[in-house]
């Protein structure tokens, strides 16, 4: 089937292009919001050839196609391009707490803002695992000039992350993307930061501003970009006559917004960042196997939800705060149970259709792809879906015995493997956690099999 019926298909199934608020996408799934649910045919698109799933998680409905998702939404993008100007989504806004709930708003903004950062880390992290190894190795010193430009390059999508957080949140909140800007870039402007770093007074219709270092942070900007959003609506409705909106709007929003994000809003938002950042760090310095534990049993299930797009934000601000991340080694160790869960599966089962479909997603779990497993093995098997969770809790209660962390944002895969690596982060105690996940999730489908649990026991 051509990508352009599927995607025809999909856009027909959600009940229409007029039915559809937003889409974004994330690493495998298409996500939407809806206006009416009640005419969602997820079991038919379940059935679309290449599929790997559809579900209905925190307020969205999500469409599971893999690693091809950005094809998917590009075309879905032409569909949509006559609704862009219809404000759906700033029409639907202020009901959206309503329909959704808090929590489900909050983890959809977040999702929505961080999936389009996504690949700048991802590109940025696998470039800082390419310099380490090559240093490691000894194929440079570290001290090259031609090292330090790349080096330098790896390091702008995080100094610069307040940049990218807003340029993703004006699409978000339905705002200008150049004002965005300007409010995210007030608070890593040169001025500011050399203000901050040597602790020189700055004020505002004299008022002490707050002196942080923003970079490297999302809250501070998305929280200027979003009060931006509702500044702006303002004043485009005080201001009625059209020769003086172009002008004055802009003028007014900018105006208004940077002074009170310098404020009030950045450091709240710098404060908030620093809460989270600490009570994680509190969470795996004093019970940190136990949190690996109950977070590595849990993971499994947030990854077949899509909550665990939340995990992301955690995850950067761990290694632009400390220069590591815990969060992300259990992300690892998810994969590789997931692999392993449908190795185990395909073994212990006698139903050669099953066989083949987890010997193939176990092989894409393995490199990094654990959608297909989940959706075609997991969700089909809850004891498939337990076996993963086991090995994964295994595998994060040791990492975090060993103290086995990620030195850089990265897609968790087999090939990024150095960037968990380091002096505190030794490569045996990595494979270890690594092998114990591994077979802890594979030999669980054959216990369960041998008792008799699993429903994979038999040809149907």
């Amino acid at each position: 089937m051509e990508l352009k019926e599927k995607v025809s298909q999909i856009v027909e199934l959600v009940g229409g292009k007029e039915n559809i608020a937003n889409c974004i996408h994330c690493a495998t799934r298409l996500r939407f919001d809806l206006k009416d649910g009640e005419n969602v045919k997820l079991d038919e698109i379940k059935k679309i050839d290449g599929i790997l799933g559809a579900v209905y998680q925190a307020g969205q409905y999500q469409v599971i196609v893999g690693t091809d998702v950005e094809k998917y939404y590009n075309e879905i993008e032409k569909v949509l391009v006559p609704n862009s100007d219809t404000g759906n989504k700033v029409e639907n806004a202020d009901n959206a707490v309503k329909k959704k709930g808090v929590l489900a708003v909050v983890l959809d903004t977040l999702t929505s803002i961080l999936a389009p950062t996504i690949p700048a880390f991802c590109a940025a992290g696998m470039l800082k695992v390419v310099l380490l190894t090559l240093s490691s190795i000894g194929v440079c010193t570290g001290s090259e000039p031609t090292y330090t430009v790349f080096s330098n390059i790896s390091d702008v999508a995080f100094y610069f992350l307040p940049l990218l957080v807003a340029a993703s949140s004006a699409k978000k909140f339905k705002v200008s993307e150049s004002l965005a800007l300007i409010v995210a870039g007030s608070l890593v402007y040169p001025s500011f930061v050399s203000a901050v770093s040597e602790g020189t007074a700055m004020s505002i219709f004299g008022i002490n501003i707050p002196l942080y270092s923003y970079s490297s942070t999302i809250f501070p900007a998305l929280l200027g970009v979003l009060l931006l959003s509702y500044v702006y609506r303002l004043c485009d409705k005080l201001i009625s006559y059209k020769a003086f909106k172009a002008l004055l709007v802009p003028l007014l929003s900018i105006c208004i917004t940077v002074p009170i994000t310098y404020l009030i809003v950045a450091p709240l938002g710098n404060w908030g960042s620093n809460i989270l950042g600490y009570a994680f760090e509190w969470m795996f310095n004093t019970v940190g196997p136990l949190a690996g534990l109950v977070i590595g049993f849990l993971y499994p299930f947030l990854v077949l939800t899509g909550l665990h797009q939340a995990m992301s934000a955690i995850q950067i601000m761990e290694v632009a705060k400390y220069g590591y991340t815990f969060c992300l080694t259990i992300a690892l160790m998810h994969n590789f149970a997931e692999s392993a869960a449908a190795f185990g599966t395909a073994l212990a089962t006698k139903d050669k259709n099953m066989k083949a479909i987890a010997t193939e997603t176990g092989f894409t779990a393995f490199v990094g792809v654990t959608e297909p497993a989940l959706y075609s093995v997991m969700v089909n098997d809850k004891f498939s879906m337990l076996s993963a969770m086991i090995g994964t809790s295994a595998g994060g209660f040791l990492a975090m015995i060993f103290k086995v962390r990620g030195y850089a944002y990265v897609w968790p895969n087999l090939f990024s493997l150095p960037s968990f690596i380091g002096p505190e982060s030794p490569i045996w105690a990595l494979g270890i956690c690594i092998l114990t996940t591994f077979a802890t999730a594979f030999i669980m489908p054959l216990i369960f099999a041998k008792l008799g649990f699993t429903k994979f026991k038999k040809n149907e």
